[in-house]
């Protein structure tokens, strides 16, 4: 959760566990930049067997292709595992909410594969 979707190379994945805690289950290669709406399918296929994407931006076109495969997302800043306890304890995540929105901190555009357009 500290990049911006589109300039991630690569997720890594946790595991929220019913006694509260959470363990590091990996990380994945992010599609590489470029190739427009193609790569968030593939992204979306990559995190498939994951239910929450945490992020400190992304854009419109990745967001809405994650939320339309049931994927809850959320722009935060701060601490992963902080996020992780609170989505463990079942708490919202308000607390962590980005302040800027996407555009106002991104490098890239959707030429980039940023997704802000």
């Amino acid at each position: 959760m500290n990049r911006h979707l589109g300039e991630a190379e690569r997720l890594f994945i946790f595991r929220v566990l019913p006694s509260g805690e959470y363990e590091s289950v990996g990380a994945r290669q992010t599609p590489g930049e470029g190739g427009g709406p193609a790569r968030w399918d593939e992204l979306a296929d990559l995190v498939s067997d994951c239910s929450i994407l945490l992020a400190s931006g992304i854009g419109g076109p990745p967001r809405l292709v994650l939320e339309n495969r049931g994927m809850k997302v959320h722009i935060l800043e701060g601490i992963v595992g902080q996020a992780l306890e609170a989505i463990a304890a079942g708490a919202g995540l308000s607390f962590m909410s980005r302040r800027s929105a996407c555009g106002s901190t991104c490098s890239g555009g959707a030429n980039r594969g940023c997704g802000c357009a």
